[in-house]
């Protein structure tokens, strides 16, 4: 049998206090609060619920969905990678292997991680053409950004490849 953490009284406890700081997170965002502030805020809340919350709860989703937003929108590529992977698990259980939301996620993860020159960028580009191409179509704009980057990619791998062995 399975030990809970927490009863089942401290768990409504809890749920509601994150739920309200989520609430407190979101008009943070609406007001256009300062990224620094924003960002501390959901890492705060993120820290505070870890061991209590699900990686997949709807409530770390969103404030994760923020803070990835706040690292892309101030450049802090390094922490959008770091939070950016941890929505995958939950975006897959949430919208399934073949939903826009997905394919859009990882190509801008493809992307942050092309630009930090880190060698998964390719697969995760891979997915996220995968996606977009059923999604959106082989036509659509996004479809054929998505595919001039991994063209870029490729190509860029391919010179590494010839520089490590010579």
């Amino acid at each position: 049998m399975t030990k809970l953490l927490l009863s089942e009284e401290e768990a409504e406890i809890n749920l509601v206090k994150f739920q309200a700081k989520l609430k407190e997170i979101e008009e943070m965002k609406k007001s256009k609060a300062g990224p620094s502030t924003l960002y501390s805020a959901c890492m705060d809340e993120l820290a505070s619920e870890e061991n209590i919350l699900a990686d997949t709860h709807i409530c770390r989703v969103k404030i994760l969905e923020i803070a990835f937003d706040t690292c892309v929108w101030t450049n802090q590529w390094a922490d959008a990678v770091a939070i950016g992977e941890q929505l995958l698990k939950p975006y897959r259980l949430y919208y399934g292997n073949y939903h826009p939301m997905l394919g859009i996620h990882l190509f801008k993860m493809g992307k942050i991680q092309v630009f930090l020159n880190l060698p998964s960028s390719f697969e995760i580009l891979q997915q996220a053409e995968n996606i977009i191409k059923v999604t959106h179509g082989e036509t659509h704009p996004l479809y054929q950004d998505l595919r001039k980057i991994l063209q870029e990619s490729e190509a860029m791998s391919f010179l590494s490849t010839l520089n490590t062995e010579e």
